[in-house]
């Protein structure tokens, strides 16, 4: 901190070599007015800095909880898929076999058309969340 101030002043007498030569004599009141002025400076640019370094803290904090957060979704994102690949597959399957067989996808489109599910029962049967909510 001194360092600092130290630093600010040095350049204030530095920068204004011109200011100080054209007054004929600086008082001492004006002198400390001067190195008042300096301190003051000098503490609100460390407090600044303390604060810019408290908020990068903080950001960092909630960039790592961010990843976090982005890593576990990523992880259920690959889970989802996972599981829709096997369906997509095995529904595929069922596709081709049902067109090599002519007679059994015949089968399979009369037990389609009778419903052997009731209607008030289908509901309780089909997860509307389904393939974003997957069972553990």
């Amino acid at each position: 901190m001194r360092r600092a101030c130290a630093t600010v002043i040095m350049l204030t007498m530095l920068l204004a070599p011109g200011s100080l030569l054209a007054q004929e004599e600086l008082t001492s009141e004006q002198l400390r007015r001067m190195y008042d002025d300096a301190l003051a400076q000098g503490k609100a640019t460390q407090d600044r800095r303390n604060e810019l370094a408290r908020d990068n803290e903080k950001l960092r904090a909630r960039i790592a909880e961010l990843q976090k957060g982005l890593e576990e979704a990523q992880a259920k994102l690959t889970e989802i898929a996972d599981s829709t690949f096997h369906a997509r597959s095995r529904c595929a399957a069922i596709e081709d076999f049902l067109q090599a067989n002519p007679s059994i996808r015949g089968q399979w489109l009369v037990f389609l058309q009778k419903n052997t599910i009731p209607a008030a029962n289908l509901s309780q049967l089909l997860d509307a969340g389904w393939p974003f909510r997957v069972a553990h």
